[in-house]
């Protein structure tokens, strides 16, 4: 965990709200059929005829380079083998919020960091064929062009001579919740509450999905959706979200957990540390004070709810998703309860 000179934490609030949309979706693409059934959606037909969906790997996403001992971090990465087995293609997929004028440049990054470690391996040295993709849920559709050309400081010469290497956009703002549903398999859920996400209005997906549809979802995902929905959902909002999300659900272990957790941990964690706060931030006696003891709170409330949720058996995924924290905080945590 994070801390400054004083050993307090340097959680700030905020980071929650940033953190959640990557956890989420990573937790998602984790799961194999709702990875396959993205790329189902969303790849050329071609491309999909080739792909041996069996032989499915996560590769791990985080890439050091010895030289300089320097630490890159993608998203998403995966193989497949094609062609019967006889080559393999790698999907980068990364999840993003925002739009990023360089992201064909960072993509094209991990690309080569990918190949050089792919070759490690490899005793034909040959290089991989990488695809990289960008899964994109923003306020407007993604402004930037997809090429690396654009990244460079003479995009006209990189165009004509064929600089074009770009990456795959999958932007969830081109789309409509009918459309990601109907045509998502079992990512249309995840794929519709990422894009309702900026929003913070869920209650549309919901009452368009059906109970047999989420029985078939995993159970962990289902859990953390309720967490997502729970927390980017506007506060008028959030408990007939899980009202109409618990109706959905038909295992009652599951269906118990959503409405238990949800209640814990706004009203247990978050809003104590936000009284907590406000205490402090009146006894410092200024404006700035009661801003900086309003935060330090909501971070202790946190950082306790964490705890709570550690004792009462949750899964780490989901306090993650739930707090925000990062997973080394998380372990720090645990440990502290050895």
């Amino acid at each position: 965990m994070n801390t400054n000179d004083n050993n307090q934490p340097m959680q700030e609030s905020k980071q929650a709200v940033y953190q959640l949309y990557d956890a989420y979706g990573k937790d998602s693409l984790n799961h194999d059929d709702i990875l396959i059934d993205c790329f189902k959606m969303r790849l050329n037909k071609s491309l999909l005829e080739r792909i041996d969906f069996t032989t499915l790997a996560f590769i791990s996403t985080e890439f050091i380079i010895d030289d300089e001992l320097v630490r890159y971090q993608s998203d998403i990465i995966c193989r497949f083998s094609i062609d019967n087995k006889s080559a393999v293609i790698y999907f980068i997929i990364e999840l993003q919020s925002t739009p990023d004028r360089h992201m064909a440049d960072r993509l094209d990054e991990y690309a080569l960091l990918l190949t050089r470690k792919h070759k490690k391996g490899d005793q034909t040295k040959m290089r991989p064929f990488i695809l990289p993709i960008c899964m994109y849920n923003g306020q407007v559709a993604y402004p930037y062009s997809t090429y690396l050309y654009a990244c460079v400081t003479s995009p006209d010469l990189a165009k004509e001579y064929g600089r074009l290497d770009g990456f795959e956009l999958w932007d969830l703002t081109q789309h409509t919740i009918d459309e990601l549903l109907q045509q998502g398999g079992k990512s249309g859920l995840f794929q519709a509450l990422l894009k309702q996400g900026k929003c913070g209005e869920f209650l549309e997906v919901l009452q368009k999905v059906t109970p047999a549809y989420i029985q078939q979802l995993p159970r962990s995902h289902v859990r953390n959706s309720a967490v997502y929905i729970y927390h980017k959902s506007k506060p008028e909002q959030g408990a007939e979200c899980l009202r109409l999300l618990s109706e959905l659900i038909r295992e009652k272990t599951v269906k118990e957990d959503v409405m238990s957790y949800a209640d814990s941990l706004r009203y247990q964690g978050v809003e104590e540390g936000k009284q907590l706060g406000m205490k402090k931030g009146k006894q410092l006696g200024m404006k700035e004070g009661k801003q900086l003891g309003i935060e330090e709170g909501v971070t202790r409330g946190i950082l306790q709810t964490a705890k709570n949720l550690l004792r009462q058996g949750v899964e780490m995924g989901t306090i993650l998703l739930a707090t925000g924290l990062q997973r080394e905080q998380l372990l720090q945590l645990q440990e502290q309860r050895c």
